[in-house]
């Protein structure tokens, strides 16, 4: 019997939450914000599966990884994080 696959914003907001980690410049929502020109509050939202990003949303914060949409959408591609968890603001 198969299972059925993860929702795509489950799968979106593992997969940024642990690309997120390995990036100490990325670390918080805020610099990710900031380096991708998506609001912080939309990034906040991917990170808690609240949100079906849009493709141009996703190609910006790729861009801003280093990576690409794929990635971010497809289960298991980014991997485990390393740290912690991700910060929502600035100290």
């Amino acid at each position: 019997m198969k299972s059925n696959p993860p929702a795509i914003e489950f799968v979106l907001a593992k997969n940024l939450y642990a690309l997120m980690s390995r990036h100490p410049e990325l670390w918080s929502q805020s610099a990710l914000a900031q380096r991708s020109g998506v609001n912080q509050r939309t990034i906040g939202r991917i990170l808690s599966a609240d949100t079906s990003a849009q493709l141009h949303t996703l190609q910006a914060i790729a861009r801003a990884i280093g990576t690409t949409p794929a990635v971010l959408i497809t289960p298991g591609a980014a991997g485990r994080p390393r740290v912690g968890r991700v910060q929502s603001r600035e100290r």
